[in-house]
């Protein structure tokens, strides 16, 4: 009797213990294992809520307290058993925001000890299941598994079960965090803080004593809104558009979020990797505004012709659309495809009110024209200088088109209202000005010119034109003017300065000339026509030592060049015979050759009663130019006036061995024989008596 007390003891007690070990107990209904040899499959029960039917965690809800002994002894039915998650469809996490965006990330592994154990051979004990409250939801998950949920999504283990028949002593515990109390609510995010974005998965381990019977993995599963939280608290762009990326990737149908991804790269200026997002998104050519921001990126890119197309498909949606009208019209009229940019511009005029049309006529009547529709751009054009009277760009449009068109007069007269309407407008008054050359109205031109450079006076190139235009008007004193500021211009300009000399020469002004001079010596101080001139002022101004002093340097540079020498004889014979003389002498012993010069210096001579010097000027010359038998005879005859017939008996013979026939020369030559005899005749009859008179 006291024996089967004495068992019915220990089958209370152990009722008693099974009914507390409720987190390890196996349930009724279970039944016990087949041998390891050959393991039958488990088959799940129906489940209870459908959330339980995914591998995803609930939503965080209460914690419930698990069920005590005093509860009714009916049991609920088991939960499900979560079944393995691929790898593969763990998601995966960006570089957290203290490292680079742009290092490659590598996908989360679920730990090995994840993987399903397998019996060993000596028949130990081997997980089979645990069981989680996730929000206060029972959840089961096969040894092996990977149970996905929020990071913040509390959660404890409520069950084991190893393939035992009976599991006692069974601990769990999280790999690498030894310390953590699974019978307690955690969430991931407690756990493994910033971490859990970059390594997102724990694995729980259920083990008895120091033997590890297998386990299960906790992977992180990230919202939306947890992504876009986590961009918005970093602190690089670059991590910001990857978190953006992620939250994009979990929701791909989300215009809003496509939108904010493609600004972020916007504004990192990945236009190329903006684009390429917004293509692959099927949903984009019907999103008005992702249209817009595509057509936005392509203009960036330089791309006409992609912009141009996706604009026409947003028009397609905004058919009335002022502003895309224009932008259409304005890209074509980029890649100069005008009949098209004309099209739109049409559109576009009807599309605005009356008031606001003139200026798209204006852009209208220029692609007219650039697309060679002349008639119509002058009628388009016409109409804007209507609608914008006061508008000097349509009236100058205007004016091209009619000069396009062959009305030079109705050009001209455009040209004419461009001008008055805007008086501060050089090149208003330019165009006026070569439109009144090509009409034949210079001296109308002239006056535009003269606006043209009021406005811009340090210009050379306008004041070049209006010297040369008032030189073709033959207006010398205009011509003068505009030199004259040409030189203030250009102070060192040798033809400019010149130019204004020979102007001032022909207006009688030498000593402004002398000055021009002066300025073009510095540059061409050997220069013949700079001397020439410079020559001729001082001359007028009877500078005769000044003179005398050019043309002698003259003599030294260009020995046989006497122009200047001839071109101030006159003036200075008259005025300074002697240094005249001076001169003359310096340019033949200089070598000179010309005639003149020789002859010049005979007849100075002569007029100052020296028959000596003009004899010396003649036998230089007659030396220097031996064959000239003229200058041989008026030596000759020099020597008979000098009274000495001998030499010009000599000279004269000299001419008749040459050419006998040579003007008069042999006849003077006789006739100074016949002298020269006679006279010595005389000589000795006038002797004879003297001689006889000592005979007597």
């Amino acid at each position: 009797m006291a024996r089967r007390l004495t068992c019915l003891l220990v089958f209370v007690l152990c009722l008693t213990w099974a009914a507390q070990a409720g987190s390890t107990a196996v349930p009724a209904e279970d039944k016990p294992p087949l041998p390891a040899a050959s393991p039958a499959k488990e088959t799940p029960a129906p489940p209870a809520e459908p959330a339980a039917t995914e591998n995803e965690a609930p939503a965080p809800q209460p914690e419930q307290k698990p069920a005590t002994p005093a509860e009714p002894a009916t049991a609920p039915a088991p939960p499900p058993t979560v079944a393995p998650i691929p790898a593969s469809s763990v998601p995966t996490a960006p570089a957290p925001a203290d490292k680079p965006a742009s290092t490659p990330e590598k996908p989360l592994q679920a730990p090995s000890a994840a993987a399903p154990e397998t019996r060993p051979a000596s028949g130990g004990q081997v997980l089979k299941w645990v069981e989680l409250s996730v929000g206060g939801l029972p959840v089961r998950v096969t040894a092996g598994g990977v149970m996905a949920l929020h990071p913040d999504a509390p959660f404890r283990v409520l069950k084991v079960r190893s393939d035992a028949w009976f599991d006692i002593g069974l601990q769990t515990s999280l790999a690498g965090l030894p310390e953590v109390d699974m019978n307690r609510f955690h969430t991931l995010a407690e756990l493994l803080g910033e971490k859990v974005y970059t390594q997102g998965q724990v694995e729980l381990v259920v083990s008895k004593g120091e033997r590890k019977l297998g386990s299960v993995a906790l992977s992180a599963r990230f919202m939306p809104i947890d992504w876009l939280r986590k961009a918005e608290a970093a602190g690089s762009l670059e991590n910001r558009i990857a978190f953006t990326a992620k939250a994009l990737e979990l929701t791909p149908d989300d215009p809003l979020l496509l939108a904010r991804l493609v600004d972020l790269m916007v504004e990192a200026r990945r236009y190329r990797e903006a684009v390429e997002l917004l293509e692959q998104q099927p949903g984009s050519l019907d999103d008005p505004e992702l249209l817009s921001k595509m057509a936005d990126l392509y203009q960036r890119l330089g791309q006409g012709f992609q912009e141009a197309q996706v604009l026409e498909k947003l028009l397609d949606k905004r058919p009335k659309d002022a502003q895309l009208l224009e932008r259409l019209a304005g890209v074509n009229e980029q890649m100069e495809r005008w009949e098209k940019a004309v099209l739109y511009l049409e559109a576009l005029s009807q599309a605005l009110p009356e008031a606001e049309r003139g200026q798209v006529w204006y852009r209208l009547g220029q692609d007219l024209l650039k697309a060679g529709r002349k008639a119509e751009a002058s009628q388009t054009l016409e109409r804007a200088t209507r609608a914008r009277p006061l508008d000097p760009e349509a009236w100058q449009a205007l004016a091209e088109a009619r000069a396009g068109a062959g009305d030079s007069a109705g050009a001209l007269e455009a040209q004419r209202r461009v001008a008055s309407l805007a008086p501060t407008d050089q090149d208003a008054h330019l165009r006026l000005a070569q439109s009144m050359i090509e009409a034949g109205k210079k001296r109308e031109a002239a006056q535009e010119l003269e606006k043209a450079a009021a406005l811009r006076p340090d210009d050379p190139s306008l004041w070049l034109r209006l010297a040369r235009i008032y030189e073709e008007l033959s207006d010398r004193p205009a011509q003068t003017k505009a030199y004259r500021q040409l030189a203030r211009l250009n102070p060192r300009d040798p033809d400019v300065q010149f130019n204004l000399a020979v102007l001032l020469m022909d207006q009688k002004q030498p000593e402004q000339a002398l000055t021009a001079l002066e300025a073009v010596a510095q540059q061409r101080p050997k220069d013949a026509e700079v001397r020439g001139l410079t020559l001729e002022a001082l001359i007028r101004l009877s500078r005769w030592d000044q003179a005398a002093a050019l043309v002698e340097a003259h003599i030294k540079d260009h020995p046989q060049d006497p122009s200047l020498l001839l071109r101030l004889y006159p003036s200075l014979a008259k005025a300074k015979p002697k240094l005249m003389a001076t001169l003359l002498d310096t340019a033949m012993a200089a070598g000179a050759k010309d005639h003149r010069l020789f002859e010049l210096r005979a007849s100075l001579a002569l007029d100052q009663d020296d028959t000596a010097a003009a004899v010396k000027a003649l036998e230089a010359e007659a030396a220097a130019l031996p064959d000239n038998l003229e200058i041989k005879l008026k030596l000759a005859g020099l020597y008979e006036s000098a009274g000495k017939d001998e030499n010009a008996l000599k000279v004269y013979e000299e001419i008749l061995d040459k050419d006998s026939g040579f003007m008069d020369a042999q006849e003077r030559y006789l006739l100074l024989k016949t002298r020269l005899l006679h006279g010595k005749e005389r000589g000795k009859n006038s002797a004879s008596p003297a001689k006889s008179a000592p005979a007597k």
